[in-house]
């Protein structure tokens, strides 16, 4: 999963249980970076380090666990000691109406910025229009047949 904010991005693998964050440095986020004022020196130094400090990376490792047996744990406890869950009905509620928040947002997206065009999770931005060459327009010779 990925995650992108105006201040950095996060990718998350539930795979490997790990994560990434990457934030850049506050002279970036203020757009008050400028590579062309840079030696060169300095722009070899850039691109040698670039996530360590324009960039920067950090990774996060998480504990293995099965998130749904864990929840299922959780509630059976909370029947049985009468025990909060971790999380109640209400917390479970906002999560589904934020859910559906996205999932409707997602269907309502306009590409290419045309609310009149390709709608839908599945709509995917219009392609470039290339020429074909003169060599690949059609002959206007007419070829025998195969057959």
């Amino acid at each position: 999963m990925n995650i992108f904010t105006s201040r950095g991005s996060a990718t998350v693998d539930f795979a490997s249980h790990e994560a990434t964050l990457i934030k850049p440095r506050e002279d970036v986020l203020r757009r008050k970076f400028r590579l062309d004022r840079l030696t060169a020196g300095e722009r070899a130094h850039l691109k040698e380090h670039l996530f360590d400090e324009l960039l920067v990376r950090t990774e996060h490792e998480a504990a293995k666990v099965n998130a749904i047996q864990e929840e299922q744990r959780d509630f059976v406890t909370s029947i049985r000691t009468g025990k909060t869950p971790r999380v109640d009905g209400a917390a479970g509620r906002d999560a589904i109406a934020v859910g559906e928040m996205i999932l409707a947002k997602i269907e309502q997206h306009a590409w290419d910025g045309n609310a009149a065009g390709r709608q839908g999770p599945f709509a995917m931005p219009a392609l470039p229009s290339i020429t074909a060459p003169a060599r690949w327009q059609e002959d206007p010779k007419p070829r025998r047949k195969a057959g």
